[in-house]
């Protein structure tokens, strides 16, 4: 999973490959990781998004290479996990990487 965070992922294909019944499989990751195996899944690709929006990728290249289904679908789930828009991010990474223009 944690290579494949780009590809589609189902806790059932999930628990059919570990060999446990679907629920197992949920509460055992649950157990070990906090989270459901969906959230821990995007929480996983919204820290990848913010990490190429930070390179400047646009955000329709980061919704393809993050396993988002389009942008619009990386923007709802992006401003839903931080607040913010990913062009908003990438703004305010930007802002912080300029050099403050010396005073005259």
């Amino acid at each position: 999973m944690v290579r494949g965070y780009a590809q589609p992922l189902s806790v059932p294909e999930l628990a059919r490959e570990a060999g446990l019944s679907t629920a197992y499989f949920a509460a055992v990751f649950r157990e070990e990781t906090g989270l459901a195996p969906h959230d821990w899944l995007i929480a996983r690709r919204i820290e990848k998004a913010k990490a190429l929006l930070a390179q400047g990728e646009s955000p329709a290249a980061v919704a393809a290479a993050t396993g988002f289904a389009d942008q619009a679908h990386l923007t709802r789930t992006f401003r839903a996990r931080t607040g913010e828009t990913p062009a908003a991010f990438a703004r305010k990474v930007k802002a912080r990487e300029r050099p403050e223009k010396p005073a005259s």
